[in-house]
């Protein structure tokens, strides 16, 4: 599309100087390469999962849960787990997939691909109000789900947001057929980070991390 062959643009070697696609989010040379590489880990991720059963980790960051069909936003370009959702859906021919994301921001670009796609069920942990001021209320509407936090949220508040998600997916996603669960990790709701004001230590993520498995296999 147009905005991959912006970002293609953008990343041509013979460029001197970064290319502004949103107010924090630049390329420069070897962006777009840089991308597929990323891309391709998600991709990966899904055909081993699928293969063994065995749950895997697509070491790229970020997600991509702000960008869209023909934006970047957020330092996302490209949309690494919406992309893994629509290749398990129509390469490996599943019914449904299950798309659940913790962050400290809402994945505005993930709810805008369920929102056409009614073989996803979305939900995300976030906190709220925060840009990008989408998901600010709370509970479900069609295939999303929505469940802020406020400022301040420790491991109880967040776990507690992060178990409704998952009881949300389940409840969506149907018993028979083929499907698969992937999380879109972000970790900027750690203590301190500068730009949110979450209060979740290392091992809180792994606490999600488990739930989400054990959700995923239950």
């Amino acid at each position: 599309g147009e905005h991959v062959a912006r970002v293609r643009k953008a990343s041509s070697p013979w460029r001197l100087r970064r290319t502004r696609f949103a107010p924090d989010t630049f390329a420069r040379r070897g962006t777009h390469a840089a991308l597929l590489r990323a891309q391709a880990l998600w991709l990966d991720a899904v055909d081993g999962a699928l293969g063994d059963g065995e749950a895997r980790f697509a070491l790229s960051r970020p997600p991509g849960h702000h960008a869209s069909r023909h934006a970047a936003d957020g330092f996302c370009f490209y949309n690494f787990a919406a992309a893994a959702a629509a290749y398990a859906l129509d390469k490996h021919e599943l019914d449904w997939v299950a798309l659940v994301d913790w962050d400290a921001h809402h994945g505005n670009g993930l709810a805008a691909y369920a929102a056409e796609e009614p073989r996803v069920a979305y939900a995300s942990a976030h906190q709220a109000p925060l840009w990008p001021h989408t998901g600010d209320v709370a509970g479900a509407e069609g295939n999303c789900l929505n469940a802020p936090v406020g400022r301040g949220a420790n491991a109880d508040s967040y776990g507690e947001a992060w178990a409704e998600c998952l009881d949300f997916v389940k409840t969506r996603c149907r018993a028979e057929g083929r499907g698969l669960v992937i999380v879109s990790a972000g970790f900027d709701a750690l203590e301190d980070d500068p730009l949110t004001q979450c209060r979740l230590g290392v091992d809180d993520f792994e606490a999600l991390g488990a739930a989400a498995k054990e959700a995923a296999t239950a």
